[in-house]
């Protein structure tokens, strides 16, 4: 995954929502937090936001967009920082989630090589999205 215990991360209210970005979610009136990736957004009937953890199989259930503290715009790792608001990090976030997007299919569907596959690739643009990182 692209976070690790340990990285410290920065968020603001979000602007507007695509696939790729790293969500911060408040289920259960805000109680705890956690950071998942953004695969899309549905009408509010239909559960509202579609997210999913980079390291898991399977898609969360549809969040409302009440439950949306905000997004992940840095995140600080030791002496680097890196930028997910950056044309290259945006586009890379995007394959990201059109990979796990992918993968969950075919992890509910039991084609469990494709699904394994889509995690490895999701590993490795993850570990390029952080070759392409800046020193702080």
């Amino acid at each position: 995954p692209l976070l690790q215990p340990g990285d410290c991360i920065i968020m603001e209210a979000p602007a507007g929502l695509w696939p790729g970005l790293l969500a911060v979610m408040a289920p259960n009136s805000g109680t705890w937090l956690y950071v998942h990736r953004l695969l899309a957004v549905r009408v509010p009937k239909e559960g509202g936001l579609l997210t999913k953890g980079d390291a898991v199989f399977h898609m969360d259930i549809g969040l409302v967009p009440a439950t949306l503290v905000g997004i992940v715009v840095k995140v600080q790792r030791n002496a680097y920082t890196l930028d997910l608001n950056t044309p290259v990090q945006r586009r890379l976030a995007w394959m990201v989630a059109q990979l796990s997007r992918t993968g969950a299919k075919c992890y509910a569907a039991r084609r469990w090589r494709l699904a394994a596959m889509s995690h490895r690739g999701i590993a490795l643009l993850d570990q390029l999205a952080w070759r392409l990182r800046r020193k702080t």
